[in-house]
């Protein structure tokens, strides 16, 4: 098996904020960034989106790939209705405090990784 390892930036309070407020989200970041945050034990939502933008190591090419996901979003009716677990998965994930420290645990540990 070929694990292919991207270079990543923690996760910041930007991906957090729609979280937060329950609201979809397509990110904008680096490769692999929605993947962590199903580790973390987040939802995304492939049922609305193609994120396979997420595994693209090209960035040029992962933001021409988000642009068209986001043209896409705009022409369609999408029902919130069917992503509502999602969002309150999401919300009530987040805010748990438990939960909160281990993934501000988890996200220094990767920072101070980095700074070796």
């Amino acid at each position: 098996d070929l694990e292919i390892e991207f270079p990543t930036t923690p996760i910041t309070e930007k991906t957090f904020k729609p979280i937060m407020y329950g609201h979809p989200f397509i990110l904008t970041t680096h490769p692999g960034a929605l993947d962590r945050l199903r580790q973390l034990g987040f939802e995304t939502f492939p049922d609305w989106f193609d994120e396979s933008y997420d595994m693209e190591s090209n960035d040029g090419r992962r933001i021409e790939l988000i642009c068209d996901e986001i043209s896409k979003a705009c022409q369609k009716d999408l029902d919130i209705n069917l992503i509502k677990d999602k969002l309150e998965h999401n919300r009530n994930h987040f805010f748990d405090v438990q939960n909160s420290v281990d993934i501000f645990n988890n996200l220094f540990t990767e920072m101070l990784k980095r700074d070796k």
